[in-house]
């Protein structure tokens, strides 16, 4: 825009700096490592976490270095049945820490699974959504830290 506003502007330094931001960044991301952990209701959103991690080359790793963050996940389940449907209904609280143990972000998401095979069945179906909200709404705002993934 500066360009089209005086011929004598020149914009190389400008776009030499945001080149080597974004170069930056993706070395930052290459060597940025997450561990996932939770209780026991968690482990399908687990899994569900760690794909979404992995479809976008992070890396999943326990060694914590200056460059790792730690997920943990909680999940309260309260089971019931409605005209033939098991619901599972589940609130996942998502905890994010850094490599000193400080929470940089979370969130906390109610999710409702419904099937007719029973509680598991359900909650399996609740693990779904998560990936479907993944996807629709993108893994930084479901894990709640502001990373360009």
């Amino acid at each position: 825009m500066l360009n089209t506003l005086s011929d004598t502007f020149d914009d190389s330094p400008y776009l030499q700096l945001v080149a080597e931001m974004h170069q930056k960044l993706r070395a930052l991301k290459n060597t940025m490592t997450f561990s996932i952990d939770g209780d026991r209701d968690s482990l399908g959103f687990m899994e569900v976490i760690r794909t979404a991690l992995t479809d976008h080359q992070i890396k999943i790793d326990t060694v914590e270095d200056k460059n790792h963050l730690s997920v943990y996940l909680s999940t309260t389940v309260g089971n019931s049945v409605s005209y033939g449907f098991n619901v599972a209904k589940t609130v996942l609280l998502v905890t994010v820490k850094d490599y000193q143990g400080k929470i940089i972000g979370g969130n906390r998401l109610n999710i409702n699974g419904q099937a007719t095979q029973g509680d598991s069945a359900a909650l399996e179906n609740a693990s779904k959504k998560l990936q479907n909200m993944i996807q629709k709404e993108g893994l930084a705002k479901v894990l709640g830290v502001d990373l360009d993934f």
